[in-house]
């Protein structure tokens, strides 16, 4: 879509006139790292929730939580997550000195959408079918998870873009 001799009120214009792209592209870096901070935040709200779950439901006469297969998902989903915080905290420590890092903001976030996702399945898989009930929070977590891989640039678009930021 092209924009030919539009008047814009001067209320309206954000920045200098004609750098509004520029002012954008500036900004990618600061919200992609934001976005990639909230996956981490609901990532790791769903393995607390797991975690608690995994104490107090009972199979075969004890929690969820003695069978390996479930300590094994808990210990992945606890190590993806610290991976992704300090990526994360990474960014944001470069953003905070006024360095750009495109490749490291487009990293952060697409790692941190598909930790989110691969964390939220894994709750699913803890909490059973419970976690797939309609409104459950798990259940919620669970497609929101979903959308935030194609938030603020897909992961695939992140992937093409990588390559243009090194």
């Amino acid at each position: 879509m092209n924009f030919n001799q539009c008047r814009v009120p001067a209320a309206n214009i954000i920045g200098e006139p004609g750098k509004g792209l520029l002012l954008g592209l500036k900004r990618i870096n600061t919200n992609r790292a934001s976005h990639a901070a909230g996956f981490i935040g609901m990532a790791q709200h769903l393995l607390d929730l797991s975690i608690v779950h995994a104490k107090t439901r009972v199979q075969h006469g004890r929690p969820i939580g003695d069978f390996q297969a479930i300590q094994h998902m808990l210990a992945e989903m606890a190590t993806e997550i610290y991976a992704a915080k300090c990526m994360v905290y990474d960014v944001v420590e470069k953003i905070d000195q006024g360095k750009e890092d495109r490749a490291g903001t487009s990293m952060a976030k697409l790692f941190a959408s598909e930790v989110n996702s691969r964390v939220a399945d894994k709750a699913v898989q803890i909490f059973g079918s419970k976690g797939l009930a309609k409104g459950h929070p798990v259940e919620k977590m669970y497609r929101s998870a979903r959308m935030y891989r194609i938030l603020s640039g897909t992961s695939e678009i992140q992937k093409i873009q990588l390559p243009k930021h090194y």
